[in-house]
């Protein structure tokens, strides 16, 4: 039975992420993904995100992601997108839109900085230089107040080989080209780790500098989601992070029985203020662990749209509205057309199991291994429910 009757609402509110006059312009360059760990084809897909939560303002968006079919299933999951929609199919065509509402008047907000010289200076809503500044893992003292960092040190990388490190730590990226999903993060236990990382980071090319972090035992780890504009900063909600081995995100899980502890909100807004004062303007969040002595620890800034955003934007909403109590993150390269794969989801979805806030039509977009891309959140009961729920909908998109 079909129980979907009205368009979920976010925790962004009325309020959004984004002031008037700004358009969401989020195709970036392949280089500026360099260190994510994500494939070429990301260029493209992250162009798909925030569906849903541009509402209002004009968007430009990779017709793979804004396909009748692939618009019908967010749609059939109670999501409503309203936009003022551009769509392209090759990089030229997504820069010629962004010029256009530039030459309009309109203001650029991106998950990732445009190549250099792309786009003039005053044409951004937060400056790139200010965006690497706060997305730099090296410069969380500019945001987080001690007490909530791990101790740390920067090395440098360019000696002939790895220094003796006390071990267990993270290594991690310096510099200020964006980094994330843990693929520039090396967990060491032993020295022999140490080594291994080293030269990883010395291939990689990512930095000249590397920062050695303590390695804090935690019971739990969240991503935080936050809207940051003029009038201040709102706390949208947080998802804990699943990982299949340290360092290694697999998705996400929300759990309302165990929450993320109001203390640590503080501490998020304590971070997300500092940023607005030195004038970051849009969707923003970082990484809180809690550790096993119940200090809140900032891990990593997320001056940008996160993976786990939409989630945590619309679980409340969507877990009211069918009765659950938890959800977990889905994210699916099907070998199912986007309609196959709606027909395989339709009655998940139709329950209010399933939530789709992006469809990805591979036929349109070939730059994607697969012949769909579904991504959303699978609801529950509780959290066992949830992760039952999420490998029965995964078998079904096989």
């Amino acid at each position: 039975m079909k129980i979907l009757e009205s368009p979920l609402v976010s925790t962004a509110g009325s309020h959004g992420f984004l002031p008037p006059g700004v358009a969401f312009a989020p195709r970036v360059d392949v280089a500026q993904l360099k260190f994510l760990g994500v494939p070429e084809s990301a260029a493209d897909t992250v162009s798909t995100t925030m569906m849903g939560l541009m509402n209002g303002r004009p968007t430009i968006r990779h017709k793979g992601g804004a396909t009748p079919d692939s618009l019908a299933m967010i749609a059939r999951s109670g999501i409503d997108v309203s936009e003022d929609m551009r769509t392209f199919s090759e990089p030229e065509e997504a820069y010629r839109h962004a010029k256009s509402l530039i030459r309009d008047g309109y203001k650029l907000a991106w998950p990732y900085p445009p190549q250099k010289g792309c786009y003039r200076e005053t044409a951004n809503l937060v400056a790139p230089r200010l965006w690497r500044k706060l997305n730099s893992k090296r410069n969380l003292p500019l945001i987080v107040p001690s007490e909530y960092l791990a101790e740390r040190a920067i090395i440098s990388i360019n000696t002939k080989s790895a220094p003796t490190i006390s071990t267990p730590c993270y290594l991690k990226a310096g510099g200020d080209m964006p980094t994330g999903m843990g693929y520039a993060v090396r967990y060491c236990e032993t020295q022999a780790d140490v080594e291994d990382a080293w030269e990883f980071f010395k291939s990689l090319g990512v930095s000249d500098e590397l920062i050695v972090e303590e390695a804090v035992p935690v019971i739990g780890c969240w991503c935080i989601s936050l809207s940051i504009d003029e009038t201040g900063v709102r706390y949208l909600g947080a998802a804990e992070q699943l990982f299949s081995s340290p360092a290694r995100q697999s998705g996400s899980v929300i759990d309302d029985d165990h929450p993320f502890p109001k203390e640590g909100v503080k501490v998020a807004l304590t971070v997300g203020e500092n940023a607005r004062t030195m004038g970051f303007r849009g969707p923003a969040g970082m990484d809180i662990g809690v550790s096993a002595d119940g200090r809140f620890v900032v891990f990593d800034p997320n001056f940008r749209p996160q993976g786990s955003t939409q989630q945590a934007s619309f679980h409340a909403a969507a877990a009211k509205r069918g009765g659950f109590r938890a959800s977990r993150s889905l994210n699916v390269n099907s070998d199912l057309d986007i309609r196959g794969a709606e027909r395989a989801l339709r009655r998940h979805i139709d329950s209010g199991r399933v939530v789709i806030f992006r469809a990805i039509d591979g036929r349109e977009m070939p730059s994607v291994p697969s012949a769909s891309v579904v991504t959303g959140f699978v609801l529950g009961a509780d959290r066992e429910d949830a992760d039952h729920w999420h490998a029965t909908i995964m078998k079904c998109l096989d």
